[in-house]
């Protein structure tokens, strides 16, 4: 009906429906949102959201290409660096190692411009997983540690959630498995509390793993 809060409205649904792993309904409600999109920030955060879509659908390279078209419609030092960091997490389900980092790198340059604390700790805990990867156990551990410190500084239970997830990962990486499953039972912790089905989703097989 042409109301100026709809784009909003769909950006808002998007985002709730993703939150409760409904990847296809995500998906169709960005799309409409895209559709009725004037202002250049709502268009950027839509976009940057059916990114993050895509790649949970398992479509990572239409999720690269569309975190890249995030990349180019970016306004602001804070968009930039929202959109380096979706693209660096295409790159991390790629397995595309070197390129991931590059967008950290890149994401990073504005975190710090912007003074963007929590954005810093997310740019630190994707570090971390891609050091877990190339089996780099104590960049892996510093990563997820300083991770954890600037999530506990923002007060974000999902950054530190996240962070606890991380440094479960390092320990393990460490054969360190007692503080592994410590770790871990911390991240699923606050993720019962907060309903971070997601995060516990990717994390709750390792205290069963490290209990083995």
């Amino acid at each position: 009906a042409e109301d100026k809060g709809a784009t909003k409205a769909y950006l808002d649904a998007a985002k709730a429906e993703l939150k409760e792993l409904h990847y296809q309904s995500s998906l169709k409600l960005v799309k409409h949102g895209l559709q009725l999109a004037q202002q250049a920030a709502e268009k950027f955060e839509l976009t940057r959201l059916q990114g993050d879509v895509l790649r949970n659908l398992g479509e990572v390279s239409a999720s690269i290409s569309i975190c890249q078209e995030a990349v180019k419609i970016a306004h602001t030092g804070i968009e930039q660096c929202q959109a380096w960091l979706t693209l660096a997490e295409g790159f991390r389900i790629a397995d595309q190692q070197e390129h991931a980092l590059e967008a950290l790198d890149q994401a990073e340059s504005y975190a710090y411009q912007q003074n963007l604390t929590l954005e810093l700790s997310r740019i630190h805990y994707l570090r971390g997983n891609l050091y877990f990867m190339t089996g780099d156990i104590d960049g892996c551990l510093a990563q997820h540690e300083k991770s954890l410190e600037l999530a506990d500084k923002t007060g974000s239970e999902e950054g530190k959630a996240l962070a606890f997830g991380g440094l479960g990962d390092a320990w393990y990486l460490r054969g360190h498995m007692r503080s592994a499953r410590d770790q871990d039972l911390a991240c699923l912790d606050l993720c019962q509390r907060n309903a971070y089905g997601q995060i516990e989703l990717a994390n709750r097989y390792m205290v069963g793993w490290s209990r083995y």
